[in-house]
């Protein structure tokens, strides 16, 4: 891997469809053994946790950030949520940013259906607390306890929580020596940015 600090991240938004303007209620981090949360409880917490998110990356020495979705889709929200709130959004985007989808998609090839998050990291055994929830489940939680007043409820925390810890396990899975799987030249990570 690059030389630096690894900041496995995910964010879980509304429903809005354009990327430009989805509002992000969750940036979830796990960097050095270090799990963070930076959650909002109501939609007026965006800018309290966007800025959170980039004190937190700036303590980081040699930060790279690591996501997964295929798309850059964490990446692209972020920047647009921190340029439409006037944050550090330039600096955001200048830093290191890779999505493991992508490279997983270029390297290997998995005896299974496809390469969601869920589907790579059951294949390489990582036991996941929530395994039936996906991010459309999750938002819509997310709104429905806005209307409510009620508290989200903890399995969506794991599930959050288990997006970063299973890029962790990927990653350290693939290190391995594995028959079943082609490994990963890391050289080759530069150029799927």
């Amino acid at each position: 891997m690059p030389k630096g600090s690894i900041i496995h991240y995910d964010i879980e938004t509304d429903l809005e469809l354009s990327i430009k303007t989805k509002k992000v209620w969750s940036i979830a981090v796990l960097c050095n053994n270090e799990y963070k949360n930076f959650y909002a409880d109501n939609w007026d917490e965006e800018k309290k946790i966007l800025n959170e998110f980039i004190k937190y990356i700036r303590k980081i020495k040699n930060p790279i950030l690591l996501s997964y979705s295929g798309v850059g889709f964490d990446k692209n929200v972020l920047y647009y949520a921190l340029k439409r709130h006037e944050l550090e959004s330039e600096y955001f985007l200048n830093l290191p940013h890779y999505d493991l989808c992508s490279i997983l998609k270029k390297n290997f090839i998995f005896p299974i259906k496809g390469y969601g998050l869920k589907e790579v990291g059951k294949y390489l055994g990582y036991g996941f607390n929530s395994e039936y929830f996906d991010g459309l489940y999750v938002a819509m939680q997310y709104i429905r306890c806005q209307r409510t007043g009620d508290k989200l409820p903890k399995e969506i925390f794991n599930y959050i929580k288990d997006d970063v810890y299973s890029m962790e396990y990927i990653i350290k899975e693939l290190k391995t020596n594995r028959n079943d799987i082609k490994d990963l030249d890391y050289t080759t990570i530069e150029k799927h940015k």
